[in-house]
C-alpha cells in the first residue's frame, strides 16, 4: 500500500485515539425500505456549494455550480457514479454502487443507511457479490475553523470486505462527467447524456502526482478534480458510452482510454440570421387574439408594474404580464385572472423559438405553447419568479410546418401568472445562450485482491471550483451579488489546487472532523437529542447558505424552488443557535452584516435589502449581538458595534413604548408574515430580554447612562407585563391587543412562542423575566394543549401541513374557544424550529420529560420516509419534494434555518453559561447531574464536559478537544446539602489555587490566576 495521505487514513485515526462512531451505542437509526425514500444528505462546502445524496446512494442534486434553487427534475449530473467488479473463479459480477441502475450497470439489490452529520454511511447488499461493500460519504466540518469547513470537496470512502473462504479480485470504478458549464437547472440531454447549453469547452486530463491519481476536468466556467489516494490505477479521460464502459470494466476490472480529451468542436458556419417575431412594444396586441381577463387590452408598461415584482427584466418599454395587479388588486386577486393570448399563423423556418419568460412553472397552465393544427406540441414556462429568463423551444423537427404561439394563464393559484417578451426565431438560442454543446466523461478504476476475511478501503475525493457566481436577487441592488463569486476563490485558484490542498492536509482535516463528531456523540444525552442537534447544522452545508468572494455570508430562509424573498431574515435566524455556537466568528460576521442594514431611524429591516419591520427579529438581533459578545475573548467586538446597537434599542423604545411603561404599542410585523399590535408575551418577553441585554452591554462599554435607563425600564416591564398579561383562569400569559387596522390578533391563544424571551434569556444568562412558577405553569399548558397528532395524514390547515400520517407535533397556537377571524397566519401549523424553543424552555424549568417528548416527536417525523403530495402540503412557499429526511428539516422549504434552534436543547440539558470576555464558564446539568456527559463550545475551543456524583464527591472534567480556553471563573451546581463544600482544581495535572464560595446550590470557583487550556488538556475539579 502506498503511503499517501488517503491511504494512511486508518493509521491516522488509530493514532489519534478517535474511533468511528458506534451507531448502536449512540442510538443512531438504521434506515431501510420506505425509510430511504426521503434521504437527502449534503456533502461539500460550508456556504452552500454542495452535492446531496439520496436514499439510493445517488448523488442526486448537485449545487456546486452557484445554483441554489431547488426544482423538480433539475440539478442532476449524469454519467457520474461508482461501481464494483468482483471476480472469483469463473464468476464475474458488476454492480453500480447504488440501488438505481446506470444504463447496463445493474444496481445493488438493497442498502441500509445511517448518518451522524457530517458523516453518512451506506451498507450495500447483493446476494451475488462475494464481498460486503460500504460507503462513508462526508465533507470536512471543524468547529471554529471556517476555512477548513468551507473546502469545496467531498469524500467518498468505499470499504470492501471478503466475507467468503476464497480469494476475490476486486475493482472499484469512479465515473465522472466533466460538468463544467452545467448550470444545475436545465437538464443534461443528448444520446449519451452529454449535451448542455454550457458545455463545449470541456477538457479532461489524467494526472499521477504525489501518490495519487487525478482526473482533472476544466472548462471555460471553472474546474473539477476527482482523485484517489492510489497509484497503479487504470483510467480514461473520455469513455465512449455506458455500454462500452461496462464491457471494458467487466472484462478485467480495468478501463482503457486516452489520458487527455476535449469537447468536440462545433461548426456554426451555416447558421441563418435570427428573426424577431414579437417585441410587444405596441399599445395593443395587434396580431394576437386575447381571451379571458388575464392579459388586459394590451402589453403592460414595465415602469407601471407593481413595485413588489421588482425589475422583471423586460427587453423594452412593454411586455406581456398576466399578473393583473395593475387593476388595483392585491397579489392573490391578480393571480385569479385567467385567459389566453394567441398569435397569428407563421411558418417554422429556424431551429429554435426563444423568449423571455417569467411567472409560474406549470407548463400546462402558465406557459408559452407551440400549436400545430391546434394541438400543443411543445411548451415552456417560468420558474415561479418575477424575473424574466431566456427560454428556448427546440423546433427543428417541425421546420416547414405552419404553427401558432399561445400564451396561457389557466391558473388561479400562487404563481398563477405568466410574463413573456422578445420572441425570436433563430438557429441557436438568443440572449446570450448557446446551442447545446457536448462534454467529455472520465473515469478511474482501482484493482486489488482480497484474501478471506481481508478488507480494503479506497478513498475518492471530488473537488470543484466555479468562480464568478451570481447570488441574491438581481431585482434589488441591496441583495444582489453580480459575479459575487464564492469565498473559496480567495483561497484556491482552481479545483486542482483544492485537490492538492486536501491531499496535503487530509490527515488533519479528517482527524479533526472525526474528533468533532465523536466528541458530540460522546454525550450521554438521549441519542435522538444529539441527532437533532447535529443534523440541523446541515443548513450551513446546503443551498440555503452562500458565502461570497467579498465575504458576505448569505442565508435564505431555506432551500426552495425559487428564492424570491430577500435573505438573512432576522425574524427567522434569531431562533437559530447552532451556527453561532460552533462558529463564533460567523456569528459576529452575521451581526456586523445586520448592523449595516440598520435604518437611519434605528430599525433592523426584517431581511437584508428589504424595508419591512419584524420586531421579533429586531429584538432577536439585539440579543444575538449580546450572544456574540459572550462568545468573544474580549470586549472589542462589542465596543465596535455598541453605538448602532444602542440606536436599535432606543428606536424600539421610542416607537413602541413611548410612555416607557414596559408595554408595547402600535402595529409591527412578525415572523408569522403578518402584523400584530399591542403586547403579546411572545414579543413582550423578547423586549424585556433585549432591554436587559442592552443594559449589560451598556455597562460593559462604560455607557452608564444607557445602562441605568435600560435597567429601570427592564424592571418596569417585568412587573407591568406580568400583571397585565397573566390570566389566572387560563393559567398562562395572553396578548393585550390594540386591534389596530390591518393587524392580526392572538387574543387568548396559547402560543408556542409565549416565553421565547425567557428561552433567550436563559441561554445568555439574563435572569428571570416573568415569575418562575407562572413560567413553568404556562410551559406545562403548552405541552398539554398544543399537542396534535395527524391521524388522517392531511389535516386541513389554513396554509401548510408538514405532518404525515400518524405524526405528532405541537401547533403554533391553541385557542380555548373560537378562532378569531383575523388570527395570525400559520396559527394551526406545526414547525420544528418553534417546537425546539418551547422544548428547551420546558427543560430549563424542569419539565424534562415534556421537553424531550417534543424533541423525540420531531425526531420520529424525520424518519427517512417521504411524506409528499397527498400527505403534506406541496404548494409554493412550502416543501418542494416532501418531508421526512433525517438531515435538514422543513418549514418554508427544505433545510430551513430556524431549525438550528435545536442547539438550545443541548444548552438547556447541560445548564450551560459562558462569558468569554470575563473568562467564566458554568455547568448546571439538568440531565442526569449524577452522571452527565455533553459537548460544549466556547470562544476559541470545544470539548467534552463530564460531571459525576459518587460517594459524596462531585467531580467536574472539562476535556478540551480543540483550540484553547481561558478561564478564571468556574460555576457548578451542588446538592443542597453541600453548603460547606470545598473544591480542588487541577489543569493538566497541575494544582491551581482558587477561592470557593457557595450560594444556595451554586458553587463558584475564582482562580487566583487565569488558566489557559490547550487542546488535549483536561481541567479537573473535585468538590467534597
Amino acid at each position: 500500500m502506498s503511503k499517501t495521505p488517503f491511504a494512511l487514513l486508518g493509521l491516522i485515526v488509530l493514532q489519534a485515539g478517535i474511533a468511528f462512531v458506534d451507531a448502536k451505542a449512540c442510538g443512531l437509526r438504521t434506515f431501510e425500505g420506505q425509510n430511504l425514500t426521503a434521504i437527502d444528505f449534503p456533502v461539500g462546502a460550508l456556504g452552500g456549494s454542495v452535492i446531496r445524496l439520496d436514499g439510493q446512494a445517488q448523488r442526486r442534486w448537485w449545487h456546486i455550480f452557484n445554483n441554489f434553487e431547488e426544482r423538480p427534475g433539475s440539478g442532476f449530473v449524469p454519467n457520474s457514479f461508482f461501481a464494483i467488479r468482483t471476480r472469483q473463479g469463473n464468476s464475474t459480477v458488476v454492480r453500480a454502487l447504488q440501488t438505481a441502475p446506470v444504463g447496463p450497470f445493474e444496481p445493488m439489490q438493497s442498502l441500509k443507511f445511517r448518518c451522524a452529520f457530517p458523516f453518512a454511511w451506506y451498507d450495500f447488499a447483493d446476494g451475488k457479490l462475494p464481498v460486503s461493500v460500504s460507503l462513508e460519504a462526508y465533507s470536512f466540518l471543524i468547529p471554529m475553523d471556517l476555512k477548513s469547513s468551507a473546502i469545496p470537496s467531498a469524500v467518498f470512502r468505499y470499504t470492501v470486505k471478503n466475507t467468503g473462504s476464497l480469494a476475490v479480485q476486486v475493482s472499484l470504478l469512479a465515473a465522472q462527467q466533466n460538468a463544467v458549464g452545467f448550470n444545475g437547472c436545465d437538464p443534461v440531454t443528448g444520446p449519451d447524456n452529454r449535451q448542455h447549453a454550457g458545455y463545449g469547452t470541456n477538457k479532461n486530463r489524467i494526472i499521477s502526482t504525489g501518490g495519487r491519481t487525478v482526473l482533472q476536468m476544466t472548462g471555460a466556467a471553472g474546474s473539477m478534480a476527482l482523485s484517489a489516494g492510489e497509484t497503479a490505477m487504470t483510467s480514461s479521460a473520455d469513455w465512449k458510452d455506458l455500454t462500452t464502459l461496462h464491457a471494458d470494466f467487466e472484462e478485467n476490472g480495468q478501463i482503457t482510454g486516452a489520458a487527455e480529451a476535449a469537447s468536440p468542436a462545433k461548426d456554426e458556419s451555416d447558421l441563418r440570421a435570427s428573426v424577431l417575431f414579437e417585441d410587444f412594444e405596441s399599445e395593443n396586441y395587434e396580431n394576437w387574439t386575447a381571451t379571458g381577463t388575464a392579459f388586459g387590452n394590451g402589453p403592460v408598461e414595465a415602469s407601471k408594474m407593481p413595485a413588489y415584482q421588482g425589475n422583471v427584466g423586460a427587453h423594452g418599454k412593454r411586455l406581456v404580464n398576466s399578473h393583473n395587479a395593475r387593476q388595483g388588486e392585491n397579489f392573490m386577486g391578480a393571480d385569479a385572472h385567467t385567459g389566453t393570448l394567441t398569435s397569428g399563423p407563421f411558418k417554422i423556418e429556424r431551429h429554435y423559438i426563444t423568449a423571455l419568460i417569467s411567472g409560474g412553472k406549470d407548463t400546462g397552465k402558465t406557459s408559452l405553447q407551440l400549436l400545430i393544427d391546434g394541438e400543443v406540441v411543445a411548451s415552456v414556462a417560468g420558474n415561479d419568479g418575477n424575473k424574466m429568463e431566456c427560454k428556448s423551444l427546440p423546433v427543428q423537427k417541425f421546420e416547414g410546418q405552419t404553427a401558432q404561439l399561445r400564451i396561457v394563464d389557466d391558473s388561479s393559484e400562487g404563481w398563477g401568472n405568466i410574463g413573456v417578451d422578445q420572441i425570436v426565431f433563430s438557429d441557436k438560442p438568443e440572449a446570450g445562450s448557446q446551442e447545446p454543446g457536448v462534454t467529455v466523461d472520465g473515469a478511474l478504476a482501482k484493482e486489488f485482491e482480497l484474501k478471506p476475511g481481508e478488507e480494503r478501503s479506497v478513498t475518492f475525493v471530488l473537488s470543484w471550483h466555479f468562480p464568478n457566481g451570481t447570488f441574491g436577487l438581481r431585482d434589488n441592488p441591496d441583495w444582489f451579488f453580480p459575479e459575487g463569486g464564492c469565498q473559496y476563490e480567495n483561497w484556491w485558484p482552481d479545483a486542482m489546487a483544492v485537490d492538492e490542498y486536501v491531499a496535503a492536509h487530509f490527515g488533519e482535516l479528517d482527524r479533526k472532523t472525526r474528533l468533532y463528531q465523536a466528541s458530540l456523540y460522546e454525550s450521554n444525552l438521549p441519542g435522538y437529542v444529539i441527532d437533532r442537534i447535529s443534523s440541523n447544522i446541515a443548513v450551513l452545508k446546503s443551498p440555503t447558505a452562500f458565502w461570497t468572494r467579498g465575504g458576505y455570508f448569505g442565508l435564505w430562509e431555506s432551500t426552495s424552488s425559487k428564492e424570491d424573498w430577500f435573505g438573512n431574515a432576522k425574524h427567522v435566524y434569531h431562533y437559530a443557535q447552532g451556527h453561532a455556537r460552533l462558529f463564533p466568528e460567523l456569528g459576529r460576521l452575521l451581526r456586523i452584516q445586520d448592523l449595516r442594514t440598520l435604518s437611519p431611524e434605528g430599525l433592523f429591516p426584517a431581511r437584508d435589502g428589504d424595508k419591512f419591520n419584524a420586531m421579533d427579529g429586531h429584538f432577536g438581533t439585539i440579543l444575538g449581538i449580546y450572544r456574540e459578545h459572550l462568545l468573544s475573548t474580549d470586549d472589542s467586538f462589542l465596543k465596535g458595534v455598541w453605538e448602532k446597537t444602542r440606536k436599535a434599542m432606543d428606536y424600539a423604545i421610542a416607537t413602541h413604548d413611548k410612555d416607557q411603561d414596559g408595554m408595547l404599542s402600535g402595529s409591527f410585523g412578525t415572523t408569522l408574515d403578518c402584523a400584530i399590535s399591542g403586547t403579546s408575551p411572545w414579543i413582550g418577553s423578547l423586549y424585556i430580554a433585549a432591554l436587559e441585554a442592552s443594559a449589560r452591554m451598556a455597562a460593559t462599554v462604560g455607557d452608564d447612562g444607557a445602562a441605568r435607563r435600560y435597567t429601570a425600564l427592564y424592571q418596569t416591564a417585568r412587573v407591568k407585563q406580568d400583571a397585565e398579561l397573566w390570566d389566572e383562569k387560563l393559567g398562562y400569559y395572553k396578548e393585550k391587543t390594540e386591534n389596530l387596522p390591518g393587524a392580526h390578533v392572538m387574543g387568548d391563544a396559547l402560543s408556542i412562542d409565549m416565553l421565547l424571551g425567557q428561552w433567550w434569556a436563559n441561554q445568555v444568562g439574563l435572569g428571570q423575566i416573568y415569575p418562575a412558577e407562572r413560567t413553568r405553569s404556562a410551559l406545562k399548558k403548552i405541552y398539554e394543549q398544543n399537542r396534535f397528532t395527524d391521524v388522517q395524514g392531511l389535516y386541513p390547515t389554513k396554509w401548510r401541513d408538514f405532518l404525515g400520517k400518524g405524526d405528532t407535533g405541537w401547533q403554533m397556537f391553541h385557542y380555548p374557544g373560537p378562532v378569531p377571524a383575523n388570527t395570525v397566519l400559520y396559527y394551526d401549523e406545526v414547525m420544528s424550529g418553534f417546537e425546539y424553543g418551547a422544548a428547551a424552555a420546558m427543560i430549563q424549568y424542569g419539565l424534562v420529560t415534556e421537553g424531550l417528548d417534543i424533541i423525540k416527536a420531531i425526531h420520529d417525523r424525520y424518519d427517512g420516509r417521504l411524506r409528499a403530495q397527498g400527505e403534506v402540503h406541496m404548494e409554493h412557499m412550502s416543501t418542494v419534494f416532501g418531508c421526512g429526511s433525517p438531515v435538514g428539516e422543513d418549514e418554508c422549504g427544505d433545510f430551513y434555518g430556524r431549525a438550528m434552534s435545536s442547539w438550545s436543547a443541548l444548552l438547556a440539558l447541560q445548564g450551560f453559561q459562558y462569558d468569554g470576555p470575563q473568562q467564566s464558564i458554568a455547568f448546571k446539568p439538568i440531565w442526569q447531574p449524577e452522571d452527565h456527559t455533553s459537548f460544549f463550545t466556547a470562544a476559541e475551543g470545544w470539548g467534552v464536559f463530564v460531571q459525576s456524583r459518587k460517594d459524596g464527591i462531585q467531580t467536574e472534567r472539562l476535556e478540551l478537544k480543540y483550540g484553547q480556553l481561558e478561564l478564571r471563573e468556574l460555576v457548578f451546581e451542588v446538592p443542597a446539602a453541600k453548603t460547606d463544600a470545598k473544591a480542588t482544581v487541577k489543569a493538566g495535572g497541575r494544582p491551581l489555587a482558587a477561592k470557593t464560595s457557595v450560594h444556595g446550590t451554586e458553587l463558584r470557583l475564582n482562580l487566583d490566576q487565569p488558566v489557559e487550556l490547550k487542546a488535549g488538556e483536561t481541567l479537573l475539579v473535585e468538590i467534597r
